[in-house]
């Protein structure tokens, strides 16, 4: 596994989904959660990390790269055709977000944590696992015509290099 640098898109699994967020460095992670968590959850304010260097403006939060793994394995997420911005870019970009707010709400199928990671690493706001639900459903509904459409678009998005 490669050395995780900032300005990395990185994601970890939460077993229904997967988590994803910027790694800027210093072992700070900024990510776009729901409203019902918060920089103020139990596992944020009791890691001494978070209390000196987090920060939260509702729904994008700046935590220490442990309370973002949650005790699971980090993965980074490599781009095959999408053009990645340099890493400062991205770090400004998720660090402008956190400061400044704009990129919206939080939505599960329409602006989510990937959302905000892919945006900020390549300027689209693209979600893979939100096709891939999305996709599932359809082909159980519709068997065919659009799987080949998700996977060329999973494909086209990245892998992961865990």
């Amino acid at each position: 596994m490669r050395q995780l640098q900032p300005g990395d898109h990185i994601r970890c699994d939460r077993r229904a989904y997967h988590h994803h967020g910027i790694y800027v460095g210093d072992g700070m992670v900024i990510h776009l959660q729901g409203k019902l968590k918060s920089i103020t959850r139990p596992e944020y304010s009791a890691c001494q990390k978070c209390r000196e260097k987090g920060k939260s403006n509702g729904q994008i939060v700046k935590t220490c790269l442990g309370c973002f793994l949650d005790g699971a394995p980090l993965e980074i997420v490599e781009y095959r055709f999408f053009k990645r911005k340099p890493s400062h870019e991205v770090i400004k970009r998720a660090t402008d977000f956190l400061e400044n707010g704009g990129f919206g709400s939080y939505h599960f199928f329409l602006q989510n944590c990937e959302h905000f990671a892919t945006y900020c690493v390549t300027g689209f706001d693209f979600s893979r696992q939100t096709w891939n639900i999305v996709g599932t459903a359809i082909g159980t509904v519709v068997v065919g015509p659009i799987a080949p459409v998700i996977g060329v678009f999973s494909f086209i998005l990245g892998k992961v290099i865990t």
